[in-house]
This record gives C-alpha cells, structure tokens and sequence, in this order.
C-alpha cells in the first residue's frame, strides 16, 4: 500500500535516461521562460532577433550545465554506495525544473487576467501556494519517475549509454558558441585622485511633473499660482523659454541628469534602460567624484535610479539604500550586459516566487504601490514624505549634498487633480471637473509652490539659504507635451548670476551649467551647453517622445512599439526661435506650429531645414533613417 503511495517506480530508473530527461526538462523551462521574456515588455524585447537566439541558446547551456553536473555528482554517490537515494534525488531533478515552470506559467496566468498571483498572495494564501508547488513537485516527480521506469530496459540502456557524454559536449559547444566577455570595467570619468572640495554648495533639483511655465506667476501667468517661485526668480538665472527633450518623465529626468538628449542615452520611456557607458555619464556620478552625498526621491514607478540603472550615482534612491544586486554584478563581471541582464531576471523570476512561497522573503507587488484612491493622492504619491526626507539629508549632513525631488502632486491621477484645498477651482465639483481641467491643475501648482516655500523657510532657518544651488524645472510639459515652455530656474547663493535669458535653453543644459558654477570641467560628452556666463546663442531644440496615443501595459510599452528602425522613439521635434517642428518617425507625418507665448528674440529656420537637422540628429547617434531619406513627407492637414 505505502509504496503504491510513493510518487518513485518501483522500477529503477538508468543513469542515461535520468540525463537525457534532465536536459529535456532545461530545455523546455529555457524556451518557456525565454517566449515570456521575450514577448512582454522588457529591455529583452528590444534586442534584435539574432541576439534573443544567442540568449536562448547561452541560457539553456548554463542551466543544463548545472543540472548535469549535480546529477553527475549523484551519479558518483551512486558509484560508491549503490544506495537507491541517488537516482531518487536524480528523479528530483528533471520534476523540480518542471515544477518551477510549473508554478510560474500559472502564475504568469492569473496575473495576467485576474491580477492575482505569488506577490498578492500574504498569510495563509502563501501557505496555499506553498502547498500547490508541493502536489505540483508530487505529480512531476511521479510522472517522471514514470516515463524513465518505461525507458529502463537493456535495448534502451545499450543505445543511451553515451547520452551523459554526448549532452555534455552539446553544453560546452553552446557555451562556446553563444558566450561573450564582458566589456573592460568602465573608467572612472574622474581621475580618481579628484580630492573633494571644502565648502562646495548642496544642491537642490526639483522637477515636478508635467509644469507649464505658462500656468505660473513667475512667467507671468494672471493667477498668483506660484508666489514664492516668483520672489525667487527675482533672483536667479531664469529661463525664458525654456524645453524639455522628452514628452515622456524618463527620457526627461534622464536627459536632465546625464545632459544629454534621450536618443543619445536610448532612454525614453520604459522597458528603455541606460546601457554601457551611457549608465556611467551623468551629473551624481561626477559630483561623487567631489565628494557629494546623493540622493534621490519621487515615487518609484515614474523615476528611480535603479530601474532606469543610473549606475554610481544615488547613495540613496526613494528611500532605499542604493545597492546593485551583488548578484547581478557578479553576473556582470562573467557575461556580457545583455546576458547578465536576461539571466539575472530569469533567475531572480523563480526565485522570488519560491522565496516568497516557502516564507523566506515577501515578494514585491510593484502594482499595489500605484495609487488606488484619487482623494489620497498626495499622500499616495508620498510628496509630502519625499519632501521631509530631502529636507533632512540637507540639514543633518556633514558633507555636500546633491538631491533629486521629484514632484508628483502635479501629475493628474486618471485625467483629473485632486487638490487639498480648492483656491482657483473653488465652487466646482471634485468629481465632476472633466478631463485635465487647468482650474484644478492650478491649485496643484500652488501646492507644489506651498512646498517651494517650506523648503526656502527650511533652508533659511538652518542657515542654508547661501550654502545652497536650487534648481526648478520639469520633466516635460502638460499632458506629455514637449512643446511648451517650462520653468528652467536656478538660485545661485549670495542672488549670483540672476538674470533672464530670452534665447531658448533646454534642460540637458542644466548639468554643463551646475559644473561651470563648481569650476569642475565639463565631459566632452554632455550635449548641453553652460549658459552660467554667456547666452546660448541661436540653436535647435531637440525632443523625441513616444507619439500621441500609445497601448501600455504595467507601465511599459507594448512589444509592437518598440521595433526597429526606430524603437520606443515616436517622434523627434525641433523648437527654433517660437516655432516648432515635429516628424513621427513610423507614419512619416510633418506637422508644424508656433510656440503662442514664446519669446525667443530670432528668426526660426525654414522647414526643410528643421527636417535635414532631425534626420542629421538621428544618423549621429546610430539610427537608420533610411525611410527619412527625403522631405516628401506627409503634412497634417
């Protein structure tokens, strides 16, 4: 009775077919996990086909390389004790990589299409997960043990005796096949005697998300929706017309840090991520160099160092200790980038769930941190919070500080605002105001210059209103729109270089500016340009984002908008002197218009011009404009 019970064959299973099963068993897990990671949005989805083989291949060798070689280590313990353990062990094998799988394609299932799984699961829901993987791993290991009882006759044994030795060449022709080298470690920008400075200034970067200068006092705007700003910029060295590079938060807060241009970085929107060099230039890595404490806060699933792998540069990023995986970094120094990457995501994907499963570390819900209730939302966003941890790394430090806040009360949840207090939408409904209403946009501007005033106060109480660069601007214009002027201000100690520049500037020369002012010599490879000393000049101002209408999904882009030649990159536009000029890469549509409040002092460039100038920018940094390669392009009626 109990060994009819038991989930092994009373037939003993041969050592060939156990590695031959096994190496099936990797196979088929490598493929599945490979179609998954393949096809949902990810940094993987945007290699080329050629590079997603190379990968299949690489990480099926990897794994049937361990599982052969546990089993082989088993077959070892066999040759000396003849115990039936071993081969039952073995048998374990082949049914837990297949359990694994098991666990995850359900998973993969129902959080898809019922937004329940492994991370939703808390309490006694993580028992009932515990206790499916363990009839998952019963019924496998039964099956298993079934099929190789079936192949263990003499005939079956005499043709696979050289299966082990054959499995092993076939995994170290792949590995030899497929690998790549890392690249050297990437230099230090810095010499790496750069001695930090006394006395240098902290600095303060605040973007707040999707602010018009347009719909501020301190450009003018009829309401007072920003008082304090505009005492401030009384003050500073303001921008008058002033763009973003990106219609998107990432390629914007990027292109601040790095200066320079989204289609540089290939950073725009996710599952874009900075890679090679590109993860290494930016300005908190300089300013470590000199001896800065940085730090970065916003709400995670918009802006965080790690997912967009700003590497070296945050001490602290959204609360959290900024640590690479030391994992993944170990996984950087054996594999290429690409590689390390898809392994560390392969590998971290089961196990989180069976950590998660057998209580040993609660998996992250990344969804459940989105804000679920509209009135909540400034406490959802955790501005307020943010606000107060910035406030005091700048107070308690003893060394010079560069933070990143990243306001959120001015993105709308669900096309609408929700104010604390209704000043400009007074007597209108909250629940009622339509889509994008600028009455309810207003009062979130004012709240967002409430907490402009709390930090001035904060700054002066503790003595660091002259120890301080703050710096104001957003990471793209009003609903996702890269045409509209934006607040570009930064307050010098001691009022310094307080002036307003008519010419158009752009935030990637925010960085190149801030290094001037600290006399630290600015990288040849930031595209930004000072205007500390000197007005720009006249130039074309460059932006990309990913389009008008885009299908999402968890925060990222669907695989079918992010194929060659041009990727996540819907669109690149130029502003010169008040007018602006915009090419969709994909459709080939021209359209044109005038910046209504822009104050530029030039003449704008003709159009055939603003098109040679975007197909220039693109043919410089690597793309393949051969569908661009004349202006007879399609204008919107």
């Amino acid at each position: 009775m109990f060994k009819r019970l038991s989930p092994f064959s009373t037939r003993e299973p041969a050592w060939s077919g156990l590695f031959l099963m096994t190496s099936l068993s990797a196979l088929i897990y490598a493929l599945m996990e490979w179609l998954f990671l393949t096809t949902k949005p990810s940094a993987i989805a945007i290699l080329p086909i050629s590079e997603k083989i190379r990968i299949l291949l690489l990480s099926f060798a990897l794994l049937n390389g361990a599982a052969l070689a546990l089993l082989a280590g088993l077959g070892a313990g066999w040759l000396l004790f003849r115990w039936h353990i071993w081969k039952r062990l073995g048998i374990l094998l082949p049914a837990g990589i297949l359990s694994g799988l098991t666990l995850l394609l359900v998973d993969n299932f129902t959080y898809t299409l019922f937004r329940f799984g492994v991370s939703t699961s808390v309490g006694w829901s993580r028992a009932l997960y515990l206790l499916g993987f363990a009839i998952i791993l019963l019924l496998w290991t039964r099956e298993v043990s079934g099929w190789l009882a079936a192949w263990a006759n003499r005939s079956q044994r005499r043709r696979l005796w050289m299966a082990p030795a054959a499995l092993a060449g076939l995994t170290v022709a792949l590995l030899a096949l497929t690998y790549i080298p890392p690249q050297a470690t990437h230099p230090p920008l810095w010499s790496a005697g750069a001695s930090a400075r006394k006395n240098l200034p902290h600095i303060l970067l605040i973007t707040a998300d999707g602010l018009n200068a347009n719909h501020l006092s301190a450009y003018g705007y009829e309401r007072d929706t920003t008082p304090r700003l505009r005492q401030l910029a009384e003050r500073s060295l303001v921008g008058e017309n002033a763009y973003s590079n990106s219609a998107n938060t990432a390629g914007g807060v990027v292109a601040i840090l790095t200066g320079k241009y989204p289609t540089t970085n290939r950073l725009l929107y996710p599952p874009d991520t900075l890679k090679g060099e590109n993860a290494f230039q930016h300005l908190p890595y300089i300013l470590k160099t000199y001896g800065y404490t940085s730090v970065q806060y916003s709400f995670p699933y918009f802006v965080d160092a790690y997912t967009l792998n700003i590497q070296s540069g945050f001490d602290v990023a959204n609360g959290t200790v900024f640590r690479q995986s030391t994992f993944l970094t170990r996984l950087q120094t054996i594999f290429d980038e690409a590689s390390a990457g898809y392994l560390y995501e392969l590998l971290k994907r089961i196990a989180d769930r069976l950590r998660h499963i057998f209580f040993l570390k609660t998996m992250t819900n990344y969804r459940l941190l989105l804000p679920t209730n509209p009135q909540a939302l400034p406490f959802e966003y955790r501005d307020e919070e943010n606000l107060k941890q910035v406030l005091d790394t700048l107070t308690t430090s003893d060394k010079p500080v560069f933070a990143h806040l990243h306001w959120m009360g001015t993105h709308p949840l669900g096309r609408k605002f929700y104010p604390r207090v209704q000043v400009f939408s007074q007597g209108q409904s909250v629940d009622q105001q339509g889509e994008f209403n600028p009455d309810f946009y207003d009062d979130k501007i004012l709240e967002f210059d409430q907490a402009l005033g709390q930090i001035l106060d904060t700054l002066e109480a503790h003595g660091l209103a002259d120890q301080t660069v703050l710096v104001i601007a957003s990471d793209h214009g009003f609903i996702f729109n890269n045409l509209a002027r934006l607040p570009w201000i930064i307050h010098f100690p001691e009022d310094a270089y307080a002036r307003r520049i008519q010419q158009e500037v752009q935030n990637i020369d925010l960085a190149p500016t801030l290094l001037e002012y600290l006399s630290i010599p600015i990288p040849e490879w930031m595209e930004g340009q000072s205007v500390l000393r000197a007005d720009p000049g006249k130039r074309p101002i460059f932006g990309t984002g990913v389009g008008d209408t885009v299908k999402t999904e968890n925060g990222f882009l669907v695989e079918e908008t992010v194929k060659p030649p041009f990727y996540n990159f819907g669109f690149v536009s130029v502003v010169s002197c008040n007018q602006w000029y915009r090419l969709k890469l994909n459709s080939r549509i021209w359209e044109t218009g005038q910046i209504p409040d822009g104050t530029a002092p030039c003449t704008p460039i003709p159009e055939e011009e603003a098109f040679r100038l975007i197909v220039q920018h693109l043919q410089e940094r690597g793309f393949d404009t051969g569908t661009l390669s004349s202006f007879s392009v399609v204008k919107r009626p």
